[in-house]
């Protein structure tokens, strides 16, 4: 997934360090954001909420996606590299990748077959909504869904409970990357849980 990846979204690969896919203008917010959770998380989280902007408006965060779940994954680079760009376009890829392996191992599971499981990652992962979408990386970000259902389905095969934890992890991170598919999700999870 990750080499094609690469390949659909050349020529980020080259220019991560000095250049975001699309219009600078919703993904230089983001990577602002980004930036931002990740100097909080630095600091335990103390002012997340209280995003230098729309002075002399307190809590301007919540103005906008926090990203939180997304800032986890790439905080750690950008507190190495000091460059947003970078790790704005870190999430972005990854975005991709985890959104085809979520998708690939919920229909391997299901399946049983890998050829259908590979084909159902690459079209979840690259299909038109989503190419619609590149300026949005909240929007990008719903790989964790099909990871939720995956861990729905196995807990009720097995009874186990690492896979409530899966779960869990799951569903938070997808919750704290895109406040849309939060809403979203509940809906085919609560089918599944019926079913």
């Amino acid at each position: 997934m990750t080499v094609v990846t690469a390949f659909m979204t050349h020529p980020l690969v080259r220019v991560a360090t000095s250049a975001l896919p699309n219009d600078p203008g919703d993904p230089l917010l983001n990577a602002w954001i980004l930036a931002w959770d990740a100097d909080r998380l630095r600091h335990g989280l103390q002012g997340l909420w209280d995003l230098p902007s729309y002075f002399p408006y307190p809590r301007t965060l919540l103005f906008t996606e926090h990203l939180l779940g997304i800032a986890v994954l790439v905080a750690p680079l950008n507190w190495a590299a000091h460059n947003p760009l970078l790790a704005y376009n870190a999430a972005f890829l990854l975005s991709f990748i985890v959104s085809g392996a979520g998708m690939y191992i919920l229909v391997r599971s299901l399946t049983g077959r890998q050829e259908a499981a590979w084909i159902a990652g690459l079209i979840y992962a690259f299909c038109p909504y989503r190419m619609g979408m590149i300026s949005h990386l909240q929007v990008l970000w719903w790989g964790w869904l099909p990871v939720t259902l995956w861990a729905t389905h196995r807990y009720f095969d097995t009874g186990s409970r690492r896979y409530v934890a899966a779960f869990v992890g799951a569903f938070l991170l997808q919750a704290l990357s895109n406040g849309y598919i939060l809403y979203f999700s509940l809906v085919p999870i609560s089918i599944v849980g019926l079913f």
